[in-house]
């Protein structure tokens, strides 16, 4: 008897370490999803910001949004354990680093 309920509490443990590695699996996919979108809108609004400023006017919201997604990047792509996804994000950021940084230079 003391065997089978070892049994259960073992197969109970293995249960709640499948379910938690699942979630933290999926917490990851959904973090790299999430630094991948706001890389895809942190360059859209910077280039947004850069052609207002190319015609002639000033969009300081739009550069502040994309400058603000752009740091959120860089703050959070350190959270991503996955190597591949955290090198996908550093390739997004090699492209849009030189647009936020033409930004930095428009006051």
């Amino acid at each position: 008897m003391t065997d089978v309920i070892w049994g259960f509490a073992e197969a109970r443990r293995l249960i709640e370490w499948a379910q938690t590695e699942a979630e933290a699996g999926a917490s990851q996919q959904l973090m790299a999803d999430f630094l991948n979108l706001e890389c895809e809108l942190a360059a859209t609004l910077a280039q947004i910001a850069l052609d207002s400023f190319a015609a002639g006017h000033v969009d300081r919201g739009t550069a502040a949004a994309a400058k603000e997604g752009h740091e959120t990047v860089l703050r959070f792509r350190l959270r991503l354990k996955d190597d591949g996804a955290r090198e996908q994000i550093e390739s997004i950021l090699v492209a849009l680093d030189p647009l936020i940084g033409k930004l930095e230079k428009i006051r």
